[in-house]
């Protein structure tokens, strides 16, 4: 920790004495609620020792978020060297290949039983079942957390006692109402659960195959799911979902528009929709007009099928009544652009973080959007994947210029209304 006391010091030579001296005017209450939008790194490496009100200020501030996804060394160890559990109420552990052995650092230091004040916790690929284990086992001391977040984890990071110890946390917990799994926790079902939780996700979606008449049946009570159906199922023996209002489901099989008309008739609830599907089924507004329940307020879909027998007319026109229009203000998108032998619709803005583009030369397979287009649609995609491999071998075959790649990009980038930070791969 030596580097620890250095910086300190180094911080308190730079900070001036008439910093200090406005600081100390401001009332507890305000620097409080200014300290709610600071990461927990620059509150320790900034503001401690700066001075004694200060100090008493932020060992009485109880409201620290740890996130240690992603983080550096230096970083890490630096909230460790502050860290008081009792003032945190949310922790992020990380296991990834930028976080390697943080898991096992952690336990090494602190019981998760210590975090007596913790709200929202989260896992994010334990390395093994002994450190998965060691922090379930704790849960059933904390009255307050309300969130819990087990992801990206593997099949090799649990065992038995896993799935004993987090489904009696998940049946006893008065206090948990969001949860969220991996698909290598999906056996926990097999548990028995009888659960008021509100809110279920599943991350890695296609590993998930709990069918929705097992989710519904253990957990009656949920707002929000997000689910993937996996499996043909008989929808007329689903019971009503009266209480959920926000669904999202990425749907893997074939599954025919009378099997989703009868699931959406037992949503009478809904507020909130989105699909994610292959299929030309699903391009036809006609359909969706008719069969999405009429408390739907936002509606986001991705849906895909072969570009073979499209009819972009009349596929738009399907989208382009009042009810899209005047009523909704529901907007869509007929999109070549993720892949040349595949047809794209989806819903505006684009509803997912995450854009595939495979660029053509071709001008003929443009975009065509149900109305014009002048404002970004894509605000929301934080990872744009390019994929040249297509681009390069037409530029090759026509002779083009590197130059025409540039002026190519450039278009594009104007017509995406792109303002992110992008990766092009090369195949």
């Amino acid at each position: 920790m030596d580097f620890v006391i250095k910086r300190k010091e180094e911080i308190k030579q730079m900070t001036s004495i008439s910093t200090v001296t406005c600081l100390d005017k401001l009332p507890i209450e305000l620097i409080h609620n200014i300290l709610n939008y600071l990461d927990s790194h620059d509150i320790f490496i900034s503001l401690y020792n700066i001075s004694r009100y200060i100090n008493t200020i932020l060992n009485a501030y109880d409201r620290y978020k740890l996130n240690f996804q992603s983080i550096t060394m230096s970083h890490f160890y630096v909230n460790l060297h502050y860290i008081n559990p009792y003032q945190v109420i949310s922790l992020t552990l990380s296991n990834m290949d930028d976080t390697p052995g943080q898991f096992q650092l952690f336990l090494s230091l602190f019981s998760i039983k210590q975090f007596t004040c913790l709200q929202s916790l989260q896992l994010i690929q334990p390395p093994n079942p002994i450190a998965l284990n060691k922090i379930l086992k704790d849960l059933h001391t904390f009255d307050s957390l309300k969130s819990l977040a087990i992801i990206h984890c593997q099949p090799s990071s649990v065992n038995h006692e896993t799935f004993v110890l987090l489904s009696s946390f998940i049946n006893t917990s008065k206090s948990l109402s969001r949860l969220y799994l991996s698909g290598a926790l999906n056996n926990i079902f097999e548990y028995n659960l009888i659960s008021s939780i509100s809110h279920l996700h599943f991350n890695d979606n296609i590993f998930n195959t709990i069918s929705l008449p097992t989710i519904v049946s253990q957990m009656p009570h949920l707002n929000s799911l997000n689910t993937a159906i996996t499996s043909t199922m008989n929808y007329n023996y689903l019971p009503s979902l009266i209480h959920l209002t926000r669904l999202t489901i990425t749907i893997f099989i074939h599954m025919k528009n009378s099997d989703l008309k009868i699931l959406l008739n037992k949503l009478s609830t809904l507020t909130f929709l989105k699909i994610i599907a292959n299929g030309k089924q699903w391009f036809n507004g006609h359909f969706w007009e008719q069969c999405l329940p009429l408390t739907l307020r936002t509606f986001q879909f991705n849906f895909c099928t072969q570009s073979i027998d499209i009819n972009e007319q009349s596929i738009l026109e399907t989208f382009q009544t009042s009810f899209w229009l005047d009523i909704k203000h529901w907007y869509v998108m007929l999109d070549y652009q993720m892949n040349p032998t595949m047809t794209h619709l989806y819903s505006l803005p684009y509803c997912d973080t995450q854009f595939y583009y495979r660029p053509l030369m071709d001008s003929t397979r443009k975009l065509h959007s149900s109305i014009p287009i002048n404002k970004p649609y894509l605000n929301k995609v934080t990872t744009l994947t390019i994929n040249l491999s297509t681009l390069i071998t037409e530029v090759k075959i026509q002779n083009k210029t590197a130059k025409y790649l540039f002026d190519y990009f450039s278009v594009i980038y104007r017509y995406y209304h792109l303002l992110i930070s992008f990766q092009i791969f090369l195949h």
